[in-house]
């Protein structure tokens, strides 16, 4: 690669960068109206390397980069100002006042984390326990879970899609069950009229 830092490129053109908030973009063809050149395509791995959605992640190193000091912590979209703790860093990496970057922070003692659900992949994103540097994230497989419906109006909770799928699939099968049953038992046998009239005539000869 032409340059290690995203900060490093410069184009003639100027598409790659917006002065103002700071924002990277990565360069395609159809923009440019011809192929790219080689440190074009070197700057857009870089890009791809070294931002989120276009905006510069700023790690605890001194080129920028992320480092072991930033386990445990989250990015936070942040404008960069001389009035930052780090301000010398980042400037001297090549951040300007203003720019809008992410920067990695320290989780906030006590706050706490919920518990979300992914309706998608079906798995569950949970914290192990506090939200202190030993806490650890699991994703485990959940059942399916369809949500709640309100009705209009009172205001109340009506019966859950998944309780009427399964309430509809136990009526179905006492149903098909009942119907089955019916079906299937043998009537009580019926005497001919010859066997019903032999038998009369008998009971009344015996009386």
């Amino acid at each position: 690669m032409h340059f290690d830092k995203i900060e490093e490129y410069s184009f003639p053109h100027g598409l790659h960068f917006n002065t103002v908030t700071g924002e990277y973009y990565s360069l395609n063809p159809h923009d440019l109206g011809r192929p790219l050149t080689h440190e074009e395509m070197d700057y857009n791995l870089v890009y791809q390397k070294q931002t989120l959605n276009g905006w510069r992640i700023a790690g605890s190193g001194d080129d920028l980069r992320l480092t072991v000091d930033d386990l445990g912590k989250v990015l936070e979209f942040h404008r960069v100002q001389t009035t930052d703790n780090d301000w010398t860093r980042y400037s001297a990496a090549g951040l300007f006042d203003g720019q809008l970057a992410w920067i990695p922070i320290e989780i906030e003692e006590g706050h706490t984390h919920t518990t979300t659900l992914d309706p998608c992949i079906g798995f569950e994103i949970q914290s192990t326990g506090s939200t202190d540097a030993g806490s650890e994230w699991q994703i485990i497989p959940t059942t399916t879970q369809l949500p709640t419906t309100t009705s209009s109006g009172s205001g109340a909770g009506t019966t859950t899609q998944a309780t009427t799928q399964a309430t509809t699939q136990a009526t179905t099968q006492a149903t098909t069950q009942a119907t089955t049953q019916a079906t299937t038992q043998t009537p009580p046998e019926v005497p001919t009229t010859t066997e019903a009239t032999t038998t009369q005539a008998t009971t009344l000869a015996t009386t």
